[in-house]
């Protein structure tokens, strides 16, 4: 269930419209607005089918497989093996290599499923007047098509009102691109901002005291920061009553 703060977003579109501001709102992909459980999945499915036999531990993987599911995942592939008593150096260090090789595609992203609440919710701030941002430090070169067709393929808005911002250089660190946004948030009111990584959040707390901060979910990098006080955490995007 999504934190009860999140009500209070339309009425800070509201006051932004009154006041003649253009009210922003900016969302994360991964791990935010999508859940990546099903790309780690397929990802593990297609390495399992292609693995050498002799590859120790893949008979028991394979034996498993069809009992996991997109919501044993977490930050990494491998997490889903461990409760499963699967692994092991061999197993784990080739499924790490084949998953590095596939994961960040436009081809596997398509297999994301959005958070619960998350469509009505964008679809509604949209509505109610407000811009909307995803702002995903994908890379445009490796999955800027797949990410537009999996946004499409869920009926998010993808136009004039909704943008998506994707980092154009595959150097440019995760840091880097989101205090672009940061930046370029400036020449809007943010109103709200959503993140499953506690320092992203934290770096736009600092930048923007008066919006509203919200950290979805419980995955991120295992060496995440606090998130600071304002920081409100959220399990997903549904309220009680439907949005407006």
């Amino acid at each position: 269930m999504g934190h009860p703060l999140l009500a209070e977003i339309f009425e800070r579109i509201a006051h932004t419209l009154d006041h003649g501001g253009m009210p922003l709102l900016v969302f994360d992909l991964d791990g935010t607005l999508f859940r990546t459980g099903g790309r780690h999945l397929a990802v593990l499915r297609d390495f399992a089918a292609g693995a050498d036999p002799a590859l120790e531990g893949i008979a028991a993987l394979r034996e498993a497989l069809p009992q996991i599911t997109p919501e044993e995942f977490g930050y990494f592939v491998t997490d889903a093996l461990a409760p499963w008593g699967l692994g092991g150096p061999a197993l784990n260090a080739a499924l790490v290599k084949h998953w590095s090789d596939r994961y960040f595609t436009s081809a596997y992203c398509v297999y994301d499923t959005p958070a619960p609440g998350a469509l009505d919710l964008v679809n509604a701030v949209v509505s109610a007047g407000a811009v909307v941002w995803y702002a995903t430090s994908r890379a445009e070169p490796t999955m800027g098509i797949g990410t537009r067709l999996s946004l499409q393929q869920h009926d998010f808005p993808l136009n004039e009102r909704a943008a998506l911002a994707m980092r154009g250089d595959l150097a440019q660190s995760d840091r880097d691109f989101k205090e672009a946004i940061i930046a370029a948030a400036a020449q809007a009111t943010l109103v709200a901002q959503f993140e499953n990584e506690p320092g992203n959040a934290n770096l736009f707390a600092t930048a923007y005291p008066d919006a509203l901060h919200f950290l979805i979910g419980d995955v991120h990098s295992p060496d995440a920061p606090e998130p600071l006080s304002s920081v409100v955490h959220s399990e997903d995007f549904v309220l009680p009553g439907a949005w407006p």
